[in-house]
């Protein structure tokens, strides 16, 4: 009688055990982790789309492009994310980003952070982790996930006058994305001028997506040798030939020691 007991109750521990290890495959697995370098490594350049867009004609070579989820703005809809999805076998997410100041809907917010009214860099904080949730939560609702997000970072969004406030919306943004996505990877997109000129010449070492403003591969190329405006691995360079394309970048060489 005791011997059988014990039997089943092994059976059932090395149930739980299987259960177990079955349950972390399955979350290691879930949309939104990431375990990697970048993921256009190797491959021929890609593309880039969003509201912009909506009208265009798909691209022939369609193996893998940069959707963005958001219309412009941070809290406004790219109305055809889910069309472009499906332009590419393989995409990756892109959302826009920004602060407007103190404004009353700022001032409302009250998580994930308690700010006092006068605190910029605390609210700043607020916005930005309410820009990630909501780009991730839409793009959910749409049944659209990514394991890479990049972060759009440029002039055309209100920025405060303080380049430390600035920096603090993008880390809200960048800290909601992680923890809504189950620690996807988060890289940057912007102009490294533009980018300078609104976070102050921050280095945090994102993954960087650097636009170039040109027409030619060679000059995406060229930003691809260069250092990246985040000091960490410059992925993508951008250049425009009817639609944005997006060249990846080699590795940066490893250094030498003699």
């Amino acid at each position: 009688m005791l011997e059988a007991l014990l039997e089943r109750l092994k059976s059932f521990y090395v149930l739980l055990f299987g259960l177990a290890i079955l349950m972390g495959c399955v979350v290691r697995a879930t949309p939104g982790h990431y375990a990697g370098g970048n993921p256009h490594e190797g491959m021929k350049a890609g593309y880039d789309v969003s509201w912009p867009n909506c009208g265009a004609t798909p691209p022939k070579d369609s193996s893998w492009g940069v959707v963005g989820i958001t219309g412009g703005i941070s809290l406004r809809p790219n109305l055809c994310a889910v069309k472009q999805a499906r332009w590419f076998k393989t995409y990756t997410l892109y959302a826009n980003t920004g602060y407007p100041g103190a404004t009353p809907r700022v001032l409302a917010l009250r998580s994930p952070k308690k700010c006092q009214a006068q605190d910029a860099r605390c609210l700043a904080y607020n916005y930005g982790y309410a820009e990630g949730v909501y780009a991730v939560s839409l793009a959910a609702r749409q049944g659209l996930h990514s394991s890479l997000w990049w972060l759009d970072v440029e002039i055309d969004n209100s920025w405060d006058d303080d380049p430390l406030t600035n920096r603090a919306s993008i880390q809200g943004s960048l800290d909601a994305v992680r923890h809504e996505t189950l620690v996807a990877q988060v890289g940057v997109y912007s102009y490294p001028g533009q980018w300078d000129l609104i976070t102050g010449k921050w280095r945090p070492r994102f993954p960087a997506w650097a636009a170039t403003g040109t027409t030619t591969v060679q000059t995406a190329r060229d930003f691809c040798a260069q250092p990246s405006f985040t000091a960490g691995p410059l992925w993508l360079g951008q250049y425009t030939q009817g639609l944005d394309r997006d060249l990846p970048c080699p590795p940066a060489p490893k250094p030498t020691h003699s």
